[in-house]
């Protein structure tokens, strides 16, 4: 056997001794429809729709022992009851760094901030619009006349005359 096969399967080993964890499927932004599996605790009750912050595999290396990993945010969106391993992989199952539950403060706010914005921009949208209508038709009453816009109005309303 090679080094390296003897030391993958003493990683998937390492997952089989443990019992204090499940493994939570991860959708992380950027990556449509891929999912990740990683390692929570059990204790920390991961839950579905819950964010958590992932070391992804890229790594910057340096000239000592020492790495960068870098880390990303993404959603649970499927939490095993029994952790799942494929323990003739040989994937590097990972531990999430931080779980962020939907009902926490931070998250909290936060949404409560992007719907502000949403609503904030949904409400200069319609501003913008009817301010460009009411120029539109000023401009095309001085253009054909008066008469002849309000039956553009009315056909546009679908009333005949």
């Amino acid at each position: 056997m090679i080094e390296g096969e003897v030391k993958m399967k003493a990683k998937q080993m390492v997952h089989l001794l443990q019992d204090n964890f499940v493994t939570v499927d991860v959708l992380l932004p950027g990556r449509a429809g891929v999912l990740y599996t990683y390692k929570a605790l059990i204790s920390d009750k991961p839950a579905f729709g819950d964010y958590v912050m992932v070391s992804i595999a890229r790594k910057l290396e340096f000239n000592t022992t020492d790495s960068l990993s870098i880390v990303k945010i993404g959603r649970v969106i499927e939490v095993g009851e029994e952790p799942n391993i494929d323990y003739n992989s040989t994937l590097d199952y990972k531990w999430i760094v931080k779980l962020i539950k939907s009902d926490d403060a931070d998250c909290l706010r936060y949404n409560n901030l992007m719907k502000l914005d949403a609503e904030i921009e949904k409400r200069l949208q319609v501003s913008e619009a009817v301010h460009r209508r009411a120029q539109l038709k000023a401009q095309l009453t001085d253009l054909i006349g008066t008469g002849a816009m309000a039956e553009i109005c009315c056909f546009s309303k679908g009333r005949f005359r």
